[in-house]
């Protein structure tokens, strides 16, 4: 599977505060942002076709979770208290 997110859609990583890796891809402008959301076991891929149609009239972001994708595992325990941070 390619990371690659194609023409129109641009990717991206953030770290976060423990030092991991998290993947998003980008398109569109203006608002309201629709986020879309990789169900357990996906990654932002299942999204680019239906990002990139949205895409066309508002800004759309998708990720890769914990683990997916371009995203590194999170080998801490999950915790309202780490989801916070």
């Amino acid at each position: 599977m390619s990371l690659e997110p194609g023409k129109g859609l641009t990717a991206a990583t953030l770290t976060t505060a423990d030092g991991r890796t998290l993947r998003y891809v980008l398109a569109g402008e203006g608002g309201p942002v629709v986020v879309f959301e990789a169900g357990l076991g996906s990654c932002a891929s299942m999204w680019l076709p239906a990002q990139r149609l949205v895409s066309a009239s508002t800004r759309t972001v998708s990720y890769d979770r914990a683990g997916h994708g371009g995203s590194t595992p999170d080998t801490q325990p999950r915790t309202l208290a780490r989801i916070n941070e």
